[in-house]
């Protein structure tokens, strides 16, 4: 999960999906509708595609660019952008 995300282990193309909030995740998770008050659609959580990681002189990830059709794409993110983060490798089953 997070751990990995930002231990280097995604690949380009790589899907990412977010939650701003980890009480969103939680109740979507448990099936509840995550509450509206908030006036932010990102707060449902968002995906988007991996395209690198971003690393200091030392080597040490600092942040992720992305591609994405919203608000996010040719930013650089980095860790406390969201409170939950999730990605998967995709892989070919050739």
């Amino acid at each position: 999960m997070e751990s990995q995300v930002w231990r280097g282990e995604l690949k380009p193309g790589a899907v990412v999906q977010t939650f701003v909030y980890s009480a969103d995740y939680t109740k979507v998770f448990n099936g509840i509708d995550a509450p509206k008050a908030y006036n932010n659609l990102a707060s449902y959580g968002h995906s988007f595609i991996f395209l690198e990681y971003v690393k200091d002189p030392e080597g040490i990830i600092t942040g992720m660019k992305v591609a994405d059709q919203g608000f996010l794409n040719g930013r650089v993110l980095n860790k406390d952008k969201f409170q939950v983060w999730f990605g998967a490798n995709i892989i070919d089953p050739k």
